[in-house]
């Protein structure tokens, strides 16, 4: 105990002497409200000056598009064809190339991209009836390579799986095995053409939110972080912005002191804000009242895993005017951030 009681004036003294020396497809804007802070968390209560929620537009399976049942050929799936019965023509092993292109004896090259089994079937007894009198063709698909979509992370079986039909998350997740022990399940993310997709894929694995389970698109990545990499970070008017490995029970305070401090005559500690992440489609920004701290009229401010500090040195108001303000800093980590704070600060400007 006698530990604990000098903790805090120990990093209030560090922090004064730094002082003195020194992008969502088909989204919609988010929504925030004011809160009443939860009466159990009286830390939180005592330090906190004010916090906003805020929530973003989910992705359902509702949402989008139907994919489409049948399989389409494309680029890298291989083919086995049969012509007519010849012996010279039985088997053909064929590589669709980049181009969409099969190479075949007599009608040469064939153009099968985006075509159906049946389609090609068609196409290719009209390309051989200039040379056989009703010629009959077999088409099968011996490899599916054209749909691949990356299973990385925390995954028992992670790698490159093949979409051979309508796959959602959950079929995506159990065939690479499903999740480690060590998997973070609120920091999963489903990202597609370089965007996360507002997805909550711990509320699908954990609640059974079922419209979470969207349909997946060829090329598509799911990752799962481990609880290894769970970090904080620390950006504006201080010494050295970054991300820190999160340690439990760590406070705003060490985590301050552990960014180098504050930078003497920029930092607005009473206008310090941090983002917490609750899922991909919430979160919220806490006002926090640092300066307060420092002189002991508050307690430190207990941080959680992905938790954001901002340290401002111009006023700031609302959401959006945070968002403005705090963007460029993420630039720093932005490989790093909860998928939330991804989709609102990282999103393509419009």
């Amino acid at each position: 105990m006698a530990r604990s009681r000098w903790l805090v004036p120990a990093i209030g003294l560090v922090l004064l002497s730094s002082c003195s020396s020194s992008r969502i497809a088909g989204s919609s804007p988010v929504q925030y409200e004011d809160v009443a802070l939860p009466k159990e968390d009286e830390k939180a209560l005592i330090s906190a000056a004010s916090r906003q929620m805020v929530s973003i537009p989910a992705a359902t399976q509702a949402s989008g598009s139907a994919p489409d049942i049948e399989y389409r050929i494309g680029p890298g799936d291989e083919l086995t064809v049969n012509v007519n019965g010849e012996e010279s023509m039985q088997a053909l092993a064929l590589r669709v190339d980049s181009a969409g292109f099969i190479q075949l004896p007599i009608v040469s090259r064939v153009n099968v991209q985006g075509a159906t089994l049946a389609e090609i079937q068609e196409q290719l007894v009209t390309a051989y009836s200039e040379e056989f009198v009703d010629p009959w063709v077999v088409v099968s698909i011996s490899k599916f390579r054209s749909r691949p979509i990356y299973m990385l992370g925390e995954l028992r079986l992670p790698g490159v799986v093949y979409l051979e039909e309508p796959t959602n998350i959950m079929q995506a997740l159990a065939l690479a095995g499903g999740v480690t022990e060590n998997a973070y399940l609120d920091g999963a993310r489903l990202l597609r053409e370089d965007k996360i997709v507002a997805v909550d894929i711990e509320a699908l694995l954990s609640d059974g939110k079922l419209d979470q389970n969207v349909w997946l698109q060829p090329r598509d990545t799911i990752y799962v972080p481990g609880t290894q990499d769970l970090k904080v970070f620390v950006l504006g008017a201080v010494d050295t912005p970054g991300a820190q490995p999160f340690e439990r029970g760590v406070g705003l305070l060490a985590a301050i002191s552990s960014a180098g401090g504050t930078i003497g005559g920029e930092a607005r500690l009473k206008d310090t804000r941090i983002i917490r992440t609750h899922s991909p489609l919430k979160g919220e920004l806490i006002t926090i009242d640092v300066d307060g701290m420092l002189r002991g009229a508050r307690p430190d401010f207990p941080l959680r895993a992905g938790d954001i500090v901002f340290v401002p040195n111009t006023p700031l108001g609302n959401w959006n005017e945070v968002v403005r303000q705090i963007t460029p800093s993420f630039q720093l980590v932005s490989e790093a951030l909860e998928p939330f704070v991804q989709i609102e600060f990282l999103k393509d400007d419009e």
